[in-house]
């Protein structure tokens, strides 16, 4: 039911695949966490990331409401970072030290909008040019459920 009002609520319908990104949260400590990550969808609002915390480094009570820096490496080959404020975050209850959190575009100019408009276009177009962005080990692991970002 939960989750229902979540989709409810959202103003821009969902794209699902999985696509790799870099997050940088801006926290109240002086680190300011990085993760290589993915993402599980997107829209023109927000997205949902997903993300691997081996180490627990990331405070799940203190985040809803920071801010985040999503980096979209573009098949094209440029990158475009996006500031996000987070909704939401909690631990993946099917995976040991994963963690997912869904967030939402700040502040983005007409280029970054027009960017992510053409990158989730992509999967109406061609998923698999995507997939093929990835090395072959890592999408190994992600099917086998270790994520893109192990080594």
């Amino acid at each position: 039911m939960e989750n229902n009002n979540l989709i409810d609520r959202r103003k821009h319908r969902r794209s699902e695949f999985a696509y790799p990104v870099d997050i940088k949260f801006f926290s109240p400590h002086p680190d300011n966490t990085s993760f290589s990550s993915y993402m599980k969808d997107i829209s023109i609002s927000g997205a949902c990331i997903e993300f691997e915390d081996r180490y627990g480094r990331v405070n799940l009570e203190e985040l809803p409401g920071f801010k985040v820096k999503i980096t979209i490496s573009m098949p094209s080959g440029g990158k475009i970072s996006v500031l996000s404020r987070i909704k939401w975050i909690r631990k993946d209850t099917t995976r040991h030290f994963f963690i997912v959190m869904g967030v939402e575009f700040e502040n983005m100019e007409d280029w970054q909008l027009e960017d992510i408009k053409r990158f989730i276009n992509l999967k109406n177009k061609d998923h698999n040019m995507m997939w093929n962005l990835w090395p072959l080990g890592a999408v190994r692991k992600t099917v086998i459920g270790t994520g893109p970002w192990t080594k």
